[in-house]
């Protein structure tokens, strides 16, 4: 066997000749300098980190105002509703101190803790006012769990009340504090703050004990523009220096602080004041430090009153620079300061050594590249080749001849993975044409996609969908919900946390599809992808509800069949009876004295036989021909069907046809679901003692207009118009479905026919049918 070298002996030894001679060169170029293109560099380099800095707390503080000024909307809203003025058993009075009991083994961040000062009673507005306020846990809950920085968010009321999460052990206030003279509450009060913004305080010693805070307050106003208290979200000072100022290094002399637009300190590393008094305001200005030079004040003063500034100064015998950048929103000012001559010492190369060192580079490459070329690259392109055959699809063995014994080894490797490829390639090209085969056979949309929601793989009607749409984005909701971002309440999450599969039913349009979402767990427990089935079901539901139409319709043939049967010759028996007891009464008795009484059976017989033909007639199976409508008759059908729920809420029910019956070419049953639909519907809506108005009327020769009116509680949903989708429901407490107005809406549209909702009416219901009709 011929003697061969190691390729990785011949490239270690290249790359430790290589390394020696950069390192070698770098040595040398260190003692050189280029002060201007160092200077440029630092001062581009001073400036863009100030301004990160600087962005980065606007950011925060801004996302801290927002999220502040959210619950002070929540609280608004709270107090626009009612609320008890009974006292829970989870407040108590200790030494005159409103206080809140501890739940054990509560979660964190979700449970209050209440105060309110020993000089204030509990009346009745006060206890309503710490009801009003716990509804504020969950807010306060939520705005910590997504804002790390914040220690403590509250509100404190105009009446001394104090809510704060997370609990905490308010006996560290005195009995007879009052929180309205506190900072907090006075920067945001009526006469500070009359634009009613969110406004932040200066540091001061947290009344909780947790050191020098900012606090970001918001006021808050009733239903009659009085100031009802402000809602406060608290951030440590010792919490934005580690995330934002402290942990920063320009070299030993670098230093990043905080001042106010007066010079009012923030924060600074040179100025550290042990918090001791509750409520104390850190007052401390850099101007008023007689250590400070005249030349670095001037300076100061100058950058405070700019958005960005880079002034370079000499204090002390010590040139230095200093960098400055406003913050958005607030008046203060992020400044960087360091030595300039350790700043330049960063960024120094001399340009001559910089030519030297890349022809040393040249020259060493050119010498490797020598070696490689062929030793290396010219056995290296057979199997280069090789490779790209078989990443063509193509199979074929190479050939080598090198002294690198490794590249023989490899190449002879390759040659046995070309055969072994060759193999699984054509069993898994069998095994793909299966599955494809599989995939495209099933009834509906199946993808499969990755965890960020990409599809991977995709059957044929997938495929169909994509290209009906001319849709470019490849997500599963492009293919599966016709969107172009993540739909609202996607449950992909939860099946990667949960790792079970799901089903969820999905509205596009007008039509519901089924999805069922199977994860795919690797090995070590993780989810790598999602099978996603989607099948339209809306012919089955809108099938399966009304087969149930059609079986509540017949229950109450049957039971009206029922009835006749049972009591048709008990009211036959009365009315012979009554006509018998008419007969004597007219020849037998003293000028007919009980002709009244009589008259009473008679009409009660004609009544009931009345109520059972009605129901016989509303509920007959529809033959199909076409015939007159009398609407007068059917709405009077299903009014005394509701009779029950009619009396019972004392509902006052108006009709106004304004038609007479109709010819209509068509089905007569829809006409009635419609009907039933928004008269229950709008009997529903109502409490008690409220009104339902029903109309129909011609708009012209061949339109016909229904009208069903309600002053019940109207609808919550907004958009209105949502409630004609499926599964969209006003009474989930009473085990609404969300199908009824759908199925209502389809059938209109199955007529040729239009229904809409008055989204104007500020209370109740108005919902317009328009149906097409051939006169007589």
């Amino acid at each position: 066997m011929r003697k061969t070298r190691s390729f990785t002996t011949t490239i270690l030894w290249a790359f430790i000749i290589l390394n020696i001679s950069s390192i070698m060169i770098l040595t040398f170029s260190i003692k050189h300098e280029d002060g201007e293109r160092a200077l440029n560099s630092a001062k581009t380099s001073l400036l863009e980190i100030v301004t990160e800095k600087s962005e980065l707390i606007s950011i925060s503080l801004k996302n801290i105002e927002d999220k502040t000024e959210n619950m002070a909307d929540w609280m608004e809203y709270f107090l626009a509703q009612d609320s008890s003025d009974k006292i829970t058993a989870s407040y108590y009075v200790k030494n005159g101190v409103l206080v809140r009991k501890e739940i054990i083994n509560r979660s964190p961040n979700n449970y209050s803790a209440v105060f309110s000062p020993n000089n204030i009673a509990m009346t009745p507005q006060i206890i309503k006012e710490i009801n009003m306020t716990e509804n504020m846990d969950p807010i306060f809950s939520k705005v910590l769990q997504h804002e790390i920085m914040l220690q403590w968010v509250y509100i404190a009321t105009k009446n001394e009340l104090l809510r704060v999460l997370p609990f905490y052990d308010v006996g560290v206030f005195k009995d007879d504090h009052w929180q309205t003279g506190d900072t907090f509450y006075q920067i945001a009060n009526e006469k500070n703050n009359p634009e009613r913004d969110s406004v932040w305080t200066s540091p001061y010693v947290d009344y909780l004990g947790t050191g020098w805070t900012i606090s970001c307050s918001h006021p808050v106003y009733d239903s009659n523009n009085n100031m009802f208290g402000v809602v406060c979200a608290d951030v440590g000072i010792d919490e934005l220096k580690e995330r934002f100022l402290e942990g920063f290094k320009l070299g030993e002399s670098g230093k990043i602080y905080l001042l106010t637009d007066s010079g009012s300190i923030i924060y600074h590393p040179d100025y550290q004041i042990r918090a001791e008094k509750q409520g104390e305001l850190y007052n401390k200005n850099i101007f008023d430090d007689n250590s400070i030079s005249p030349v670095k004040i001037q300076i100061l003063k100058q950058a405070l009153l700019q958005k960005e500034s880079l002034f370079q100064f000499t204090d002390h015998g010590q040139e230095k620079m200093l960098s400055s950048c406003r913050i958005d929103g607030q008046p203060w000012t992020v400044i960087i300061e360091i030595n300039k001559k350790e700043f330049l010492s960063q960024n120094r190369i001399n340009g001559e050594t910089l030519a030297q060192l890349i022809l040393i580079g040249i020259i060493l490459a050119i010498v490797l590249v020598v070696i490689l070329y062929y030793e290396f690259s010219i056995p290296m392109k057979s199997l280069v080749e090789g490779v790209r055959t078989l990443s063509e699809g193509g199979f074929g063995r190479v050939r080598y001849n090198t002294g690198f014994f490794e590249i023989n080894e490899l190449s002879e490797a390759f040659n046995n993975m070309n055969d072994n490829l060759q193999k699984y390639t054509e069993s898994i090209l069998q095994k793909n044409n299966e599955i494809t085969t599989v995939l495209n056979a099933i009834d509906g949309v199946l993808v499969i996609i990755d965890t960020d929601k990409n599809v991977r793989i995709a059957n044929k009607r997938s495929e169909e969908r994509l290209l009906q749409e001319n849709r470019h984005i490849h997500k599963c909701y492009a293919i599966l919900a016709n969107r172009n971002e993540i739909c609202e309440y996607c449950i992909l999450d939860k099946i990667l946390r949960e790792k079970q599969p799901a089903e969820k039913n999905l509205t596009i349009g007008s039509e519901i599809y089924k999805n069922i979402y199977y994860p795919i767990i690797e090995a070590n427990g993780e989810i790598k992808e999602i099978v996603i089935l989607s099948q339209c079901i809306t012919k089955s539901i809108a099938m399966k509800t009304e087969l149930q139409q059609i079986e509540k319709m017949a229950e109450i043939g049957q039971f009206s069949a029922a009835i006749a049967h049972e009591i048709k010759n008990p009211l036959a028996v009365i009315k012979g009876a009554a006509y018998i007891m008419k007969t004597y009464n007219k020849g037998f008795t003293d000028a007919g004295a009980y002709t009244e009484e009589i008259a009473q059976v008679e009409n009660a017989v004609k009544e009931a036989e009345h109520v059972i033909a009605t129901l016989l007639d509303f509920s007959s199976r529809d033959t199909g021909v076409s015939g007159l409508v009398d609407l007068k008759k059917i709405i009077e059908q299903i009014l005394m069907i509701s009779n029950k729920e009619i009396i019972k809420k004392d509902i006052k029910v108006s009709i106004d046809i304004k038609l007479e019956p109709f010819f209509y070419s068509g089905k007569i049953e829809p006409i009635k679901i419609i009907l039933q639909n928004l008269i229950n519907n709008s009997i529903q809506a109502i409490n008690k003692n409220g009104q339902v108005c029903v109309y129909a009327g011609k708009t012209s020769e061949n339109q016909l207009s229904i009208i069903v009116k309600d002053n019940g509680s109207g609808i919550s949903i907004r958009p209105k118009a949502k409630i004609f989708e499926p599964f969209i429901t006003t009474k989930k407490e009473s085990g609404g479905t969300g199908i009824g107005l759908w199925i209502t809406k389809t059938l209109v549209d199955g007529m040729d026919g239009s229904i809409c909702l008055d989204e104007e009416i500020s209370k109740g219901t108005e919902i317009k049918v328009i149906l097409p009709i051939i006169a007589e």
